[in-house]
């Protein structure tokens, strides 16, 4: 799955620009997490770094565009004005000698774009949504949130816009900042350690997912081009 021929015929799937229609995001979402859940238990929870290495890997390759698996924290909104903050503090960061070594971090995948007219934008990926409800239950948060999407896939900047003012003051929120997502440059390269540690990402995962984002590909009437 690795050699240049293979690498090649995903050509075809290359948008040249986001954002990539709603069915494509569906197949490579249900592709990552196909062999996501299948390796690990509780169908891939509390693996947000998995989901974001194998992710990228496989959007870099679909897409043709640079995608990079990022970590930092994460603000979940369990609904009700219930919210759940996961960032490790300032000191388990500096301890931390490997990513495991850390706790209430999150990972996702990012993607910057040259936009005509408008600059560069980030592109999010965040393929551990269908967690949320998991992720505030185990750290004893209320959750009644009433959609449950699988994935958020959007211009960063968009995702951002929803960010609530009742949230900006809040005691959460302190020293952190303002946003549902933040890049952490130690958590990101504490991502990128485990991620040389582990050859059956590159090995194994990402091959699979390959196949697996194929099969749904040519099983479907799935469309590719940008919305």
């Amino acid at each position: 799955m690795n050699s240049p021929e293979s690498t090649s015929s995903f050509a075809e799937f290359d948008q040249g620009g986001f954002p990539v229609s709603l069915d494509l995001r569906r197949a490579i979402d249900r592709a990552v997490h196909a062999v996501v859940s299948e390796v690990f238990l509780i169908q891939g929870f509390g693996q947000c770094a998995t989901y974001a290495v194998v992710g990228a890997g496989v959007l870099s390759k679909v897409l043709n565009q640079p995608y990079r698996a990022v970590s930092g924290g994460e603000i979940i909104d369990c609904g009700n004005g219930n919210y759940l903050s996961m960032f490790p503090d300032r000191k388990a960061r500096r301890d931390a000698k490997k990513l495991s070594d850390l706790r209430e971090y999150h990972c996702w995948i990012e993607c910057g774009r040259q936009v005509a007219g408008v600059g560069r934008r980030i592109e999010l990926v965040d393929l551990t949504c269908r967690h949320d409800q998991l992720t505030a239950e185990h750290f004893g948060v209320h959750f009644s949130r009433r959609y449950v999407n699988s994935f958020t896939w959007d211009w960063k900047d968009q995702i951002e816009a929803s960010f609530p003012a009742i949230l900006r003051d809040n005691p959460l929120m302190s020293g952190r900042p303002k946003a549902w997502y933040w890049e952490d440059s130690r958590c990101t390269k504490l991502l990128q350690q485990w991620h040389q540690a582990e050859p059956v990402i590159e090995r194994v995962m990402i091959p699979a997912a390959l196949d697996a984002f194929r099969q749904i590909f040519c099983n479907s009437d799935l469309q590719i081009s940008g919305q």
